[in-house]
């Protein structure tokens, strides 16, 4: 497929398409007959302890959205990178330190919470420090 600009793309007969499905986060499906959320921010990992991360965080988002009833005003502005570990502390904050530990199943925050937490954490220190190695 070729990539013509952030809202179309080509595909093998030539037709074009919309790529919004192509976000971090998928919502094409949502009010088709699939209802489906599809998470793409993910990296790929052999790491158990990452893929973990990646799936409480994915279900702790959709459980918080659930129970919520309302949404906040959006705010469209990219986040600043050399605060990737402060978002990550937010999002934990939000998702697993309040009355609920959304996303967790049963007794799985015992084994794995805050080695989650840490792993996360050093990955966002990492993605900064990477950053900062670019400029």
């Amino acid at each position: 497929m070729r990539r013509h600009n952030a809202e179309t793309q080509t595909n093998s007969s030539g037709e074009l398409r919309d790529i919004s499905r192509y976000c971090t986060l998928n919502l094409c499906n949502l009010f088709d007959p699939k209802c489906t959320v599809e998470f793409r921010a993910f990296a790929a990992t052999l790491d158990p302890l990452q893929a973990i991360g990646c799936v409480i965080t994915a279900l702790g988002l959709c459980h918080r959205a659930a129970s919520c009833g309302t949404s906040p005003i959006y705010d469209a502005t990219p986040p600043d990178w050399h605060q990737a570990d402060t978002y990550v502390r937010r999002l934990q904050s939000a998702l697993w330190f309040g009355a609920h530990r959304y996303g967790w199943p049963s007794g799985a925050w015992d084994d794995y919470g805050l080695k989650v937490i840490g792993r996360q954490l050093t990955a966002a220190k990492n993605f900064r420090a990477g950053m900062e190695r670019q400029l």
